[in-house]
């Protein structure tokens, strides 16, 4: 008997994912629009078109599984979260919309990667390695 934990389909996880792993872009295209209003709508667009394939990939969970359908999300996020903050840099508003603590680029494109690496590897290895049906 295989006692695998499996992945279902949740409206609140899914949602809850996406726009967690989301948000701050639109948070720093909003604090952007002061600043640079091209550089502000390039980010709330990267925030709009990962949201975008999210919802779609929400759409097709009658044709996909949880488990691959989460490993596409993460890395859209992860490559949006990237050239986000590519675009703030270049657009030198990323040190300006920043409170408190500042992080800097390379910082954050280290993080990035670490962290949704890091979920796609525990998803691998809590759901992944099932035998396909």
């Amino acid at each position: 008997m295989d006692t695998t934990p499996q992945m279902q389909w949740n409206r609140g996880g899914w949602l809850g994912g996406q726009l967690g792993g989301s948000c701050w872009m639109f948070v720093a295209g909003a604090l952007t629009f002061p600043l640079s209003v091209a550089t502000a709508a390039l980010v709330l667009g990267i925030f709009g078109l990962s949201n975008a394939i999210g919802f779609w990939l929400w759409s097709r969970r009658d044709r996909l599984s949880p488990y691959r359908a989460i490993q596409i999300l993460m890395f859209v996020l992860m490559l949006a979260g990237m050239l986000a903050v590519y675009i703030l840099d270049r657009g030198v508003v990323w040190h300006a919309i920043q409170s408190g603590q500042a992080v800097s680029p390379r910082q954050m494109y280290l993080m990035l990667p670490a962290t949704f690496g890091g979920l796609l590897f525990m998803f691998y290895f809590q759901f992944g390695r099932q035998p396909r049906r």
